[in-house]
C-alpha cells in the first residue's frame, strides 16, 4: 500500500512581490526572513530528540498510547474474536442480514470519526439508495443531541418510517434497525444525560416497532459503547444488552480526571478514533477496519524508520514552527478539494482546536474553484487579525488533495469545458498529443521527419477541471504570498485515511513535546 505525500514546497514562497528577502522590518510581528529547505533541515533535526522521545525503549516503536492501532491488530491476532476487534467484526456479521438501518447517538466529538469515514468511503448518497444497491448495508444516521426536540423526533421518525409503511411485516430487515448509543467521556454529564434521554425513546419505539419479536431481538439490536461510569449502563443493564463495549476508566494511565479534556481524548484515540465507537459503524457498512488501522500503524512506522529528510511529521511540524518564529504565522487552515472530505476536515478543525494554543485559529475550507480572490478573506469571515497590514493573510494552509477518483471519469463536451472555466485550454496545453511539446523533449526537429496530421486532442473530463482549478490555486497562492503545503492522498480508502489520522495525531504529539503552542495535557491516548 502507498503512503500520503507531503509537499512544503508551497510554504517556500517570498515575503514581497519582488522576490526579495526581508531584512528584519516585516510588518509581522515576530517576522525575521523568508523560509528556505535550508532553514527547514536545520529545524528537523532540532526535532530528532522529540521523535526519539515518543518512541518505546526499544526505538522500535511508537510508545504506549500512539501504537493503539498496532495493539488493537496484535490482540487481535492473538485471541480473535474474544478481543475488542473480533467482537466488533462479531456484532456487525451477526446482524449485519437482519437490519436495514442503524442509529448512532453520542455527544458530538463521538460521531465524528465514524461520520467521516462515512462520507469519505461510501456512495455520497448511500442512505437514499435502495438495499440491493447498498449490497445489503444498513442506512446509517448519526445524532447528536438529546435536548433538542426535533433532532429526536426526527431520527426517530426516519428510522421508524419502514415499519411504519409494512405494518403487516413486523420480522422483515427492511422494518428492522438497531441503536448505537456512546458514551465514553467520564467527565461529560450533560453529554451522557443527553444520550440517556435520546437512547430511552428509541428503545421504547423498537420495542413496539418488534412487535411478538421484542423478546428476541430488543437485546441484540441496542449495541452500547460505555466508560466502566456511564449513566447509560442502567438501561444497558435493564435492556440485558448481549453485547456491550465496555472501556475501564483506569486504561487512561497517567490522565488527570480532574482535566475533562483528558477524558475527551483518551478513550481509544483522539474522539475515539480507534474504538469501537468508530470502528463497530465502519464494520455494519462494510468498510475494511484492518486495513484502516493498519494504515495507521503504517504511519507510525514511517514516523520511526524514515530519515529524518524525508519524515512526513517532523517536515510538518518543522514548517509549521517556522512559519510562527520568522514570518508570526499562528491561523492554519485546511482547504479540501472533494465534499466527501468534509467530515475529515471536521473532525481534523475540532481536534486542533482542543489541542493547540487558544491563541490559534483554525477552521477548514471546501475549496470548488481557484477562487482565492481578495475577498475569500471576508467570505471567511477571518477578520483584521489574519490579516497583515499589506493585505496579505496572515495564516498557513494545508491543502488535501486526492490524486484519483473511484469511478469513471465523465466526458465533457469542449462547450461544456469552456464554460466550467476555460478548462479546454488547459487540458490541450498539458495534453500528449502536443507535438511541439514532444518535439522540444526528445530532441527532434519537423525539417528532418514527415510531418503527422496531429492526433485529435483527447476529451476533456471532470477531473481535469479539478486539476486545473488545483494548479491556479497554487498559483494564486503564491502570488498572494500565502505559504500552502499539501497532503495528497492517491486515492480515498481506509488504508491512507488511517495514515491521515495518525499523521495528524503524531503530529500533534510532536508539537506537544517541542513546546511549540499545544497544550500539554491535551495530546495522548494511553488507552492499551
Amino acid at each position: 500500500m502507498s503512503l500520503l505525500r507531503f509537499d512544503p514546497a508551497g510554504a517556500f514562497v517570498p515575503l514581497r512581490e519582488d522576490g526579495d528577502a526581508s531584512n528584519g522590518d516585516d510588518s509581522r510581528s515576530g517576522a525575521s526572513g523568508e523560509i528556505s529547505p535550508s532553514c527547514l533541515r536545520a529545524q528537523i533535526e532540532q526535532l530528532e530528540p522529540v521523535r526519539h522521545q515518543l518512541t518505546n525503549h526499544s526505538d522500535q516503536r511508537v510508545r504506549s498510547g500512539l501504537d493503539r492501532p498496532e495493539r488493537l491488530l496484535i490482540e487481535y491476532e492473538a485471541l480473535r474474536e474474544r478481543s475488542e476487534l473480533g467482537r466488533v467484526f462479531r456484532v456487525a456479521n451477526r446482524l449485519h442480514d437482519h437490519l436495514d438501518a442503524v442509529g448512532v447517538i453520542g455527544s458530538p466529538e463521538c460521531l465524528l470519526a465514524p461520520d467521516a469515514l462515512m462520507r469519505a468511503c461510501c456512495e455520497p448518497f448511500h442512505n437514499e439508495l435502495s438495499r440491493s444497491a447498498r449490497g445489503s448495508k444498513p442506512r446509517m444516521y448519526f445524532a447528536s443531541s438529546g435536548i433538542d426536540n426535533d433532532a429526536v423526533e426526527g431520527l426517530l421518525r426516519r428510522l421508524n418510517q419502514e415499519f411504519a409503511a409494512n405494518e403487516s411485516d413486523h420480522h422483515s430487515p427492511e422494518d428492522r434497525y438497531a441503536l448505537i448509543p456512546i458514551d465514553f467521556y467520564e467527565g461529560d454529564r450533560s453529554g451522557s444525560v443527553a444520550t440517556d434521554v435520546f437512547l430511552r425513546q428509541g428503545v421504547d419505539q423498537l420495542a413496539r416497532s418488534l412487535g411478538e419479536a421484542d423478546a428476541r431481538w430488543l437485546t441484540k439490536l441496542i449495541v452500547p459503547i460505555l466508560h466502566e461510569r456511564s449513566g447509560l449502563s442502567k438501561i444497558a443493564t435493564e435492556i440485558d444488552c448481549s453485547e456491550r463495549f465496555v472501556t475501564p476508566c483506569e486504561s487512561t494511565v497517567g490522565a488527570s480526571r480532574s482535566d475533562p479534556l483528558d477524558t475527551a481524548i483518551m478513550m481509544g484515540g483522539p474522539f475515539g478514533v480507534y474504538s469501537a465507537a468508530t470502528l463497530l459503524p465502519a464494520a455494519f457498512l462494510g468498510l475494511d477496519c484492518i486495513q484502516f488501522l493498519l494504515g495507521a500503524s503504517a504511519m507510525n512506522d514511517h514516523f520511526i524508520q524514515s530519515p529524518l529528510q524525508d519524515n512526513m511529521v517532523l517536515q510538518y511540524v518543522g514548517l509549521q514552527r517556522l512559519l510562527e518564529s520568522r514570518r508570526g504565522l499562528r491561523d492554519r487552515m485546511l482547504v479540501y478539494w472533494n465534499p466527501s472530505l468534509g467530515g475529515i476536515g471536521r473532525w481534523h478543525q475540532e481536534w486542533m482546536s482542543r489541542v493547540l494554543d487558544p491563541t490559534v485559529r483554525t477552521s477548514t475550507r471546501l475549496q470548488h474553484g481557484a477562487a482565492w480572490t481578495e475577498g475569500w478573506i471576508e467570505t471567511e469571515g477571518l477578520g483584521t487579525t489574519s490579516v497583515d497590514r499589506s493585505g496579505t493573510p496572515s495564516l498557513a494552509v494545508t491543502q488535501l488533495i486526492v490524486e484519483s477518483v473511484r469511478t469513471d471519469p465523465i466526458e465533457m463536451t469542449r462547450a461544456g469545458a469552456n464554460v466550467a472555466g476555460d478548462i479546454a485550454g488547459d487540458f490541450a496545453a498539458a495534453s500528449p498529443t502536443d507535438t511541439t511539446a514532444l518535439s522540444a523533449s526528445t530532441g527532434s526537429t519537423s525539417s528532418k521527419k514527415k510531418k503527422k496530421k496531429p492526433a485529435e486532442a483527447a476529451t476533456p473530463v471532470i477531473p481535469n477541471l479539478m486539476q486545473s482549478a488545483i494548479g491556479r490555486s497554487r498559483a494564486a497562492l503564491r502570488r498572494g504570498r500565502i505559504p500552502a503545503v499539501e497532503l495528497i492522498l492517491p486515492e480515498v480508502n481506509t488504508h491512507l485515511l488511517g495514515q491521515l489520522f495518525q499523521f495528524w495525531w503524531l503530529c500533534s504529539a510532536v508539537e506537544r513535546e517541542g513546546d511549540t503552542g499545544v497544550y500539554a495535557s491535551g495530546v495522548h491516548n494511553t488507552a492499551v
